[in-house]
């Protein structure tokens, strides 16, 4: 740190050079924060501080080569050895001798095998210098490193295939070299490196305990890879590429167990790419797996196949995947008890040859979260989860599935924000599934804000044989060719359905778009939303409900048979407004109760008459008798209304009512009836031929 840097040269006394000097010394020996300083040329120079620190790094690291310098004292050769360290000894005939490193691990035998040994005689520089120097003074750094490269290494304990005969052409078979580099890393808490540009084919079992980092890996015909966890510390695997070619995809690629299942472990898959596998990842008794980052491809079409998902997890207590994309394959799935937690989070699933995400099993679990997930294009649902937890989808988009756009089996279902469009059967499907003996009974199936459009069957389906508290749809725009919201099953039983500020329509020409023929429900309330259809022989809502709640509901239908019915309790109608819509028959029909309007309109068998606004009265409409017509553009002395005195087309209308009374008697009234009021004086209108049919009210 110069001030003024005049690049006068080394032996200057002037007094700029000299005020740089003294600036520059000063924080090179007392600056006990920073550890490099620039002289008054630009270079960059280590301060004291950072020298302190270097020479305490080098006495701990000098003090632990010695402390492990030279080999392990020998031991008297006997059969029954283990022999996992380059650096232990055995003495046999009068010889001291130690391991060959390419043969570790082994057990010493009866007989003794020079193959597999070399003399010793201390620790020579040439042994330190070569590629397994490092681990005969107790170092774990990676291939090919010495001690005299111990200070510039990490902490980290990365051990190559390499050490261990592993020719890592990707042609070659590393099958023995990766079993004796997993059980050195065991050994000395080290993981398995591969480092750029090698690659790793199998041919045989691999079984690991221990951290596997980076490289590209081929698995044969008869390959496999299973990695264990028996140590306290959870074990990662990152940055591996693994290419099946075996041609047969219901090869795993990867299998992560843990052998003690008392005490299971975690583990974490981040950066993944596979491709060929149906089953890609598979977490078996762990406390925690994890899959980030990550990839997987496979060509497998055959629909049913869910199970062999590229990720997936057993009898683990939290299962994640997140940042992840699945091509052709299921992307996640646990079966079994034992999974209590599971999240997915911003995951893809695209082609898939059956479902984009399946959890199955309910038994256990305690909760399941969908966030940010796409499924596009898959050949069974794009969602399906059985849970007796709960289970939150957030944000989820789904587009072309073979069947559902989702199922969202569980206690309590939250469904926000997300969107289900193109699908081959029902967009949202609560579907029934009995867990062991009895029937289910669920709290919630709550739905806010979403989105489901282009669907073949039901928007949203509700079926049997379990019974479900509450259907709550806030908000959102739900459209299907058949029901918009159908409950199905003779023994299903719903105690309350509510329809908040949402837009529910049917393309269909026969479906309703509330229909419930066959479950009964306690209650449902359908309060300020919309229910529209182009036309529909059917009624708008119909259902058999304790009680059919309509508040500030919009019917917008160019016919249809009529607007509600209720076929096992009353209708509570208020505020709601028939938008463009002709019945052929009643409005409303409460087929078991008592019929309640806004106007108080209480007709037998529950009849509705029809209030809608207009001009005038009408001239063609059939009408019945008590229908009334609004006027939607009223001026002072119009009358409010008009009201049916005779059914028929039109039938006979009357006008009721009046908008002001101050207009002038010169004109001829437009009613019998109407009231004017000029000068001070009342009038009437006894006719509507001249202003002579204005009479003074005495």
């Amino acid at each position: 740190m110069s001030k003024f840097n005049t690049g006068n040269p080394v032996g200057s006394t002037a007094v700029k050079d000299l005020y740089d000097n003294a600036e520059n010394l000063d924080i090179a020996l007392n600056d006990i924060k920073t550890k490099i300083w620039k002289d008054r040329f630009g270079e960059a120079r280590s301060t004291w501080f950072a020298v302190d620190n270097s020479l305490s790094n080098f006495e701990t690291y000098a003090a632990a080569a010695l402390a492990g310098s030279g080999y392990e004292v020998a031991v008297l050769y006997q059969s029954g050895l283990n022999m996992v360290r380059p650096s232990q000894a055995i003495s046999y005939g009068g010889e001291d001798y130690a391991p060959l490193p390419s043969q570790l691990p082994f057990t010493t035998e009866a007989t003794f095998d020079p193959s597999r040994w070399k003399k010793i005689s201390g620790v020579s520089g040439a042994d330190l210098k070569s590629d397994f120097g490092l681990a005969m003074v107790g170092g774990k750094i990676s291939a090919a490193d010495s001690i005299f490269r111990l200070l510039s290494q990490s902490s980290e304990d990365l051990i190559t295939p390499a050490w261990f005969d592993g020719v890592l052409d990707g042609t070659a078979d590393d099958t023995a070299a990766i079993n004796k580099a997993g059980a050195y890393a065991k050994s000395v808490g080290g993981s398995i490196r591969i480092e750029n540009g090698k690659h790793v084919y199998i041919n045989g079992p691999v079984v690991l305990d221990c951290s596997v980092v980076g490289g590209s890996w081929f698995v044969g015909p008869s390959g496999s890879i299973r990695i264990e966890i028996d140590d306290v510390d959870a074990q990662r695997v990152v940055d591996i590429e693994v290419t099946n070619l075996s041609g047969n995809e219901e090869l795993a690629a990867v299998f992560a167990t843990s052998s003690n299942i008392a005490e299971r472990r975690g583990m974490v898959f981040g950066r993944l790419k596979l491709y060929g596998f149906l089953r890609g990842f598979r977490g078996q008794y762990l406390k925690v797996a994890a899959v980030e980052d990550s990839f997987a491809q496979s060509l497998n079409t055959t629909p049913g196949r869910y199970q062999e998902a590229h990720f997936s997890a057993v009898m683990t207590d939290v299962w994640v995947v997140r940042n992840s994309l699945s091509i052709g394959g299921v992307l996640a799935f646990n079966s079994a008890a034992g999974v209590t937690r599971e999240f997915y989070d911003n995951c893809i699933a695209l082609d898939t040859y059956d479902h984009g995400f399946y959890s199955a099993s309910p038994s256990g679990k305690e909760f399941s979260s969908f966030a940010s997930c796409r499924a596009l294009n898959t050949g069974g649902d794009g969602i399906k989860c059985f849970s007796n937890g709960t289970l939150t989808v957030g944000e989820c988009f789904v587009d072309g599935t073979g069947t559902n756009g989702i199922i969202p089996v569980a206690d309590k279902a939250y469904i926000s924000g997300s969107t289900f469009i193109n699908c081959g059967q029902d967009g949202i499907y609560h579907q029934g599934k009995p867990v062991g003996a009895g029937v289910n009974t669920f709290s919630l199936l709550q739905i806010d804000n979403c989105t489901t459009s282009g669907i073949t069957r039901e928007a949203i389906r509700v079926s049997g044989p379990e019974s479900l508290d509450r259907v709550v749809i806030n908000g959102g725009s739900h459209e299907a060719l058949g029901a918009a919201l159908k409950l199905l099953g003779a023994t299903m039983v719903v105690q309350s359905i509510e329809v908040n500020g949402a837009s529910l329509r049917t393309l269909s020409s026969t479906d309703q778009v509330i229909s419930n023929l066959e479950g009964t429900t306690g209650e449902l309330s359908v309060v300020r939303s919309t229910l529209g259809a182009d036309s529909t022989s059917a009624s708008l809502i119909d259902g058999r409900q304790g009680l059919l709640r309509l508040r500030d509901v919009r019917f917008a239908a160019a016919s249809c048979s009529r607007f509600a019915r209720n076929r096992t309790g009353d209708i509570d109608e208020k505020g709601s407004i028939l938008d463009g819509a002709t019945t052929g028959g009643t409005d409303f029909l409460a087929d078991a109760g008592a019929f309640r309007s806004r106007l108080d309109v209480a007709k037998a068998n529950g009849l509705r008459k029809s209030v809608r606004p207009g001009l005038a009265a009408p001239s063609s409409d059939a009408s019945v008798r008590g229908d009334i017509v609004f006027n939607d553009s009223p001026t002072v002395g119009q009358p409010t209304g008009w009201v049916c005195t005779s059914a028929g087309s039109p039938g006979t209308w009357q006008p009721f009512g009046q908008s002001g009374f101050l207009l002038p008697i010169g004109a001829t009234p437009s009613f019998i009836g109407q009231l004017a009021v000029t000068g001070g004086q009342g009038f009437i209108a006894t006719g509507t031929t001249s202003p002579a049919d204005w009479k003074q009210i005495t």
